[in-house]
């Protein structure tokens, strides 16, 4: 009987910030309906807040997306792990990107044993600086990118990690970089 192990690769790939064309931020995407409401998810426009106040937003902001669209919650696993690792090897390398380090986008969901014989998973990542960074500014983002949206509603996908660092980076201070990792297991 073959494996069934798949690789879901869209990884896609979002700047937030630091981008002369980007919108303002009050400008709404076509997708931003998806957004939970200011009131439904506390810290979403903060990027004061703090760290793991501001992932329990996004946390918020992904479940209420799939909500809104039909497609069962994410729970917590091992992913939050490999997406705290993944956010740290980009601030370490400076190099946003899915192979941040020479390392392929999976290797941190494999690392923390999240693999197998079969299973699949994804990966968005973002950063910004101010107002930019906060949740409720990288979920637009991500929900108004067509491989980012995928991602997050895909609806097979059971399990999320979230990764979120603060500091320098590519000479941007106070700069977030935001990691999902969002899988599922046969």
């Amino acid at each position: 009987m073959p494996i069934n192990r798949r690789l879901i690769s869209t990884v896609a790939l979002s700047i937030a910030a630091l981008s002369a064309a980007s919108p303002p931020a009050s400008a709404a995407g076509p997708y931003d309906s998806l957004l939970a409401p200011t009131s439904r998810c506390a810290n979403q426009t903060s990027a004061s807040a703090s760290l793991n106040a501001q992932a329990s937003s996004m946390y918020c902001l992904i479940n209420y997306a799939r909500e809104r669209s039909g497609v069962p919650a994410l729970t917590p696993t091992a992913l939050m792990e490999s997406a705290a690792r993944k956010a740290r090897d980009i601030m370490r390398c400076q190099q946003f990107s899915h192979t941040a380090c020479g390392r392929d986008y999976a290797f941190h969901i494999r690392a923390v044993g999240y693999g197998g014989s079969c299973w699949a998973a994804g990966e968005n990542l973002a950063y910004g600086t101010g107002s930019l960074g906060a949740p409720r500014s990288i979920m637009s983002g991500w929900l108004n990118s067509t491989g980012h949206r995928q991602n997050m509603l895909y609806p097979s996908f059971r399990h999320y990690g979230i990764g979120l660092v603060r500091g320098t980076l590519r000479g941007a201070s106070g700069a977030q970089v935001w990691v999902t990792h969002l899988g599922y297991r046969c």
